[in-house]
């Protein structure tokens, strides 16, 4: 999202604004040939992106302490990553029209940022498999712990030479094979005891045999009366929803199922990925420590673990922020595919107004969102016109049934007390109303001003949600 604010080698023009239907404005020379050391000035974008990072680690250290668990302290303190990112958005209220950005800060923080998650990583578990791993072979487990630090400093180098290309690249690639490595390990040591990841393998095995992947249901591995599901869905020691998630999830990880008979991998490689872009997205000191960032975060290995769908999430959100910096034309079609990962990905529409092409026109806005409407549409409609009925219930009445989350990372599951009736689910959504009113106002209408919009409506959802 920093790189989105105007820090590749080659500077985007201020708040990336772009002409869809042209290439990006760039600026013509590097950063640091462009303007004399002594001219050089922390500008509002700059501090907005320092802003930005420390968000980010932030949160990644409560997601890690807390384990993604009602957690008060943790809570709290994730608060402040909120807090920081509408700073950034203040910093932002006024475009910049063509000051020159000093990146020294941003590499400070990112370093910063870096030495905390490798400490976290050396000193707390990195996935339960990880745990196993560590009572039955503790050097193997060391050799883990140690990758990541290699991870590190292989970024720390490729940011260091960063005007080289292939030094940088090289270096770069090393961490990323290296990240690939460490999670290949950590699949391997088993298979988690976790719902999301049966229903991603029956889910891929039904639809390789012809059978719709949302008219099927799912053994019950918590048993009977398990609190994670409402009653109406238990039955026989089997839960009776289909597939739980839009269908490009599972086009995103149907390849790798299909040559390894396990789905994780494809989670593995949607982080790298991700990565890959971030870096691609600024072509900077800063855009490679970023990247590091993502391949050092933490939590990441947990999520990698457990199957959640969050890494095709965040992939795609990667490529509407490449596609929005350097491929424009491409934006409307990204977006489409980002909207239609994940049920809430709803709270998210309201944004596209502040990516619609300028100056507004009834034609340009047409065709824009015509075309986000039709990658969506060609996504999903061949799943979900299979059997609608069935479609429905596994994509939208089961997620109105479940139960609320009293141990979700979420104020709502913090305030709720035992034997009270639980908040209502309309709560987030209400929630959002003043929170588009403030960033219709004061975020830019550009990439960058969308990503950090984003960015903070990602946030107030989840923390007044009921999962």
């Amino acid at each position: 999202m920093c790189d989105c604010l105007g820090y590749p080698s080659v500077e985007v023009d201020a708040d990336c604004r772009y002409d869809t239907g042209s290439t990006p404005m760039l600026d013509p020379l590097p950063l640091s040939y462009a303007t004399p050391a002594s001219r050089r000035r922390t500008s509002p974008t700059t501090l907005a992106c320092v802003c930005l990072t420390a968000a980010a680690v932030n949160y990644a250290v409560a997601l890690t302490f807390s384990r993604g668990f009602t957690h008060s302290t943790w809570l709290i303190a994730s608060l402040g990553s909120f807090l920081l990112a509408v700073a950034a958005l203040m910093f932002l209220r006024r475009p910049e029209e063509s000051a020159r950005r000093s990146e020294w800060p941003l590499i400070l923080v990112a370093c910063v940022g870096l030495l905390i998650q490798v400490l976290l990583l050396r000193y707390t578990p990195m996935s339960d498999a990880f745990e196993r791993m560590q009572s039955i072979n503790p050097d193997h487990a060391s050799l883990l712990r140690n990758s990541v630090v290699l991870i590190a400093l292989a970024g720390i180098g490729a940011a260091a030479y960063a005007r080289r290309w292939r030094w940088s690249a090289s270096l770069l690639f090393a961490a990323m094979l290296l990240h690939v490595l460490i999670g290949v390990v950590l699949i391997r040591q088993g298979e988690p005891f976790m719902d999301v990841y049966v229903f991603h393998q029956d889910s891929a095995d039904a639809l390789l045999h012809g059978q719709n992947p949302y008219a099927i249901t799912f053994k019950n591995i918590y048993g009977e009366g398990a609190w994670v599901y409402s009653k109406q869905v238990m039955k026989d020691g089997r839960v009776l929803f289909g597939f739980p998630y839009p269908p490009l999830s599972l086009f995103a990880y149907l390849p790798s199922y299909l040559l390894t008979g396990e789905s994780r991998y494809a989670h593995l490689l949607a982080l790298t990925l991700t990565a890959l872009l971030t870096w691609r997205i600024g072509r900077s000191a800063f855009a490679i420590l970023a990247a590091t960032l993502i391949l050092t975060v933490p939590v990441g290995w947990r999520v990698v673990e457990f199957c959640w769908s969050e890494p095709f999430l965040i992939l795609a959100f990667a490529l509407v922020a490449w596609a929005g910096v350097r491929k424009p034309r491409l934006l409307p079609y990204t977006l489409g595919a980002f909207l239609c990962c994940k049920q809430y990905c709803i709270v998210f529409v309201p944004l596209v107004w502040l990516l619609l092409p300028r100056p507004l026109s009834v034609r340009s806005s047409g065709a824009f969102l015509l075309k986000i409407i039709g990658t969506g549409a060609v996504i999903s409609l061949p799943l979900a016109l299979w059997d609608w009925h069935a479609f429905w219930n596994s994509n939208v009445a089961i997620q109105i049934l479940q139960p609320f989350r009293h141990d979700s990372f979420s104020f709502l599951a913090l305030l709720y007390e035992e034997g009270k009736p639980p908040p209502s689910s309309l709560i987030p959504f209400v929630a959002m109303l003043p929170v588009y009113l403030f960033l219709f106002v004061r975020a830019h209408r550009t990439i960058g001003g969308f990503c950090l919009a984003l960015a903070l409506t990602d946030m107030v959802f989840l923390f007044t949600n009921r999962q």
